[in-house]
């Protein structure tokens, strides 16, 4: 059953975030006794076991071994965090307005943005933050493009699954022509070259791409320049 469709009573509420502010606290697994000790929840050890035992059901709880108490899963963490939990609107706005002054959003890389926010949201809680990045292994390319910059450069962007921007910038081949170039012309070529790409290599993983015979894609793209090729002379030649 999934977290949205999940409709907890009040006690289960109760019982579930008791239970995660319990394992918070101790790193323990956590049983009917410590919850009766440590909170008011005004019900007997047993109906406290029936409820642990129905959100372990649905996915919120977890048992690590079979003597032990209950441990929170992931979607326990996410409900707690979702609708368990009542944020402060003054907290809320102070942190929001301490990440707006202090990260560089303009200028950053996506990486940086990142460690200065968990040292920011560190400082405010006086909890350890950790981030993690998409394995690369796994990343896979949602959408590249190549732009034509000034004195021969092209930077080419790419996009990721996991919204991560990454660019690189590459000087184009030198020749005795390029100061009579139509610069139309070359963005046009990379335009072209970029939805070849796309075509061919979206949806891919990193490592994949690592890995492919960029020889035999550069025979495909030369195929697929001549059709187009031969498409716009028959088109001009139709009209």
């Amino acid at each position: 059953m999934s977290r949205q469709q999940l409709s907890l009573t009040s006690r289960q509420q109760h019982i579930l975030w008791a239970t995660i502010r319990h394992y918070i606290a101790t790193a323990e697994p956590v049983g009917s006794k410590a919850l009766v000790q440590e909170y008011d929840l005004s019900v007997s050890p047993a109906t406290i076991r029936s409820c642990m035992s129905m959100l372990e059901k649905v996915g919120l709880l977890y048992q690590p071994h079979t003597s032990a108490g209950r441990v929170p899963s992931d979607s326990g963490y996410r409900t707690y965090v979702d609708q368990l939990i009542q944020p402060s609107e003054t907290l809320s706005q102070y942190v929001e307005n301490l990440l707006a002054d202090k990260l560089n959003w303009e200028e950053a890389k996506f990486e940086v943005l990142l460690r200065d926010a968990a040292q920011i949201l560190a400082t405010v809680s006086g909890y350890i933050a950790l981030i993690t990045f998409p394995d690369n292994r796994t990343t896979r390319l949602r959408h590249l493009q190549l732009m034509h910059l000034e004195l021969g450069q092209v930077m080419l962007i790419i996009v990721t699954d996991s919204y991560e921007t990454q660019s690189v910038l590459m000087n184009l081949p030198h020749s005795e022509d390029d100061n009579t170039v139509d610069e139309s012309i070359v963005e046009r070529e990379l335009k072209i070259l970029s939805n070849f790409l796309n075509s061919k290599l979206r949806g891919r993983t990193l490592t994949e791409l690592e890995k492919l015979d960029w020889s035999e894609l550069d025979r495909e793209f030369v195929r697929y320049a001549d059709f187009l090729s031969n498409l716009l002379t028959e088109l001009t030649r139709r009209t």
